[in-house]
């Protein structure tokens, strides 16, 4: 499973290089560059920035249980890590590049499903604010050039 959304990954990383064509040779295409300024937007990745054990435990948790609703804005979320050696490892969330959930992790399965649980609710809270304080911010008292 995670070979494939590396895999994936890797594609969308390569077609958001700017770059567009057709040309197909044994199964591989030959870029040409793009004209237009936005080719390729992708919303809604929960990317997979892991490097042990118990970082994919913790994503693959987080991954199988996200559900958000339909309303909830479109961000994408990185989950990394930060290995430490002989204290487990140190889980980062972060969405659209704001860190929302950053913790101490041990290699206890049972302590790894707390934690994932616990930083989707987070995520949640977040994505539902984020729409409260865009609205807030598209007011008429808060729109304008900011010179008095």
């Amino acid at each position: 499973m995670h070979i494939l959304h590396t895999h994936i990954l890797m594609v969308l990383m390569f077609l958001g290089t700017g770059t567009e064509g057709t040309l197909t040779d044994n199964n591989f295409q030959m870029l040409i560059p793009s004209t237009d300024p936005i080719d390729l937007e992708i919303e809604g990745l929960i990317v997979d920035a892991t490097q042990t054990k118990i970082g994919r435990d913790f994503y693959e948790i987080f991954y199988n249980n996200w559900a958000p609703d339909d309303k909830m804005p479109k961000l994408s979320i990185v989950i990394s890590e930060l290995p430490l050696p002989r204290l487990g490892t140190q889980v980062t969330v972060t969405v659209q590049d704001h860190e929302v959930f950053k913790r101490f992790v041990q290699p206890r399965y049972d302590v790894i499903e707390a934690y994932a649980q616990y930083a989707i609710q987070i995520s949640l809270q977040y994505l539902e604010n984020y729409e409260v304080i865009q609205k807030q911010l598209q007011g008429d008292d808060l729109m304008g050039s900011g010179i008095y």
